[in-house]
């Protein structure tokens, strides 16, 4: 089956988009849609498919973003080159604005300063926790500073600016809590693991602080 891919976004855009056959049927009968970033470009693509062949590519601009999750209520978290934010959907529950069942608008944005921040998550306290590569930690957002740091690899003897194992991805529970997080590799010197980047990936238990995978 072709299918019609639609695109709108804030630029003429330096990508083209294609969908394999099928995608579009299958993205319109599982009723959803994907938040999708690329920091090469800096691009946060948000694709639905209105019919079974038709496909709706909306993208906007944020400098360096990565992660990206649903806050539980509609909206979403989005981690940038110097700040989190957060959007809420301004249609309600069962209505369409110009077509679209969900349009999403900033709402509040937490300036941490360039710390490289990679994956995000919204746990139940609703304050977002993200994996804060620049300082090997994972961090939860605050008023008062840059970031907390809330947990840390084992491995890490010193919280400071060097990205000293390249932490990268987060995954939560089904109550949305943090549970593990992903690096490149074991190392605790600045910029060690650019040295290991094959073969040297290994998931973090967070709770135990245990490796659960190595390799």
């Amino acid at each position: 089956m072709s299918i019609t891919v639609r695109t709108e976004g804030d630029s003429a855009p330096p990508y083209s988009v294609n969908a394999s056959p099928g995608f579009a049927a299958w993205l319109h009968g599982m009723g959803a849609a994907l938040a999708v970033t690329t920091y090469q470009i800096g691009k946060l693509f948000l694709i639905g498919a209105e019919t079974p062949d038709t496909l709706s590519v909306s993208e906007r601009s944020f400098e360096r973003c990565l992660g990206v999750a649903p806050d539980g209520q509609g909206g979403m978290v989005l981690a940038g080159l110097n700040a989190i934010w957060r959007f809420g959907n301004v249609v309600p529950p069962g209505k369409a604005l110009d077509g679209h069942d969900a349009v999403y608008v900033p709402r509040t944005a937490w300036f941490t300063g360039d710390v490289f921040a990679h994956d995000v998550a919204l746990p139940p306290s609703g304050r977002p926790v993200f994996v804060n590569t620049m300082f090997s930690c994972l961090a939860a957002v605050d008023e008062a500073s840059s970031f907390r740091a809330v947990w840390q690899p084992r491995f890490i003897t010193q919280l400071a600016p060097q990205d000293r194992c390249h932490l990268n991805g987060l995954a939560v529970d089904d109550a949305g809590m943090p549970r593990y997080v992903t690096a490149v590799a074991e190392t605790d010197t600045p910029g060690g693991w650019r040295e290991k980047r094959v073969g040297h990936g290994v998931v973090l238990d967070i709770a135990s602080g245990e490796a659960v995978c190595r390799g």
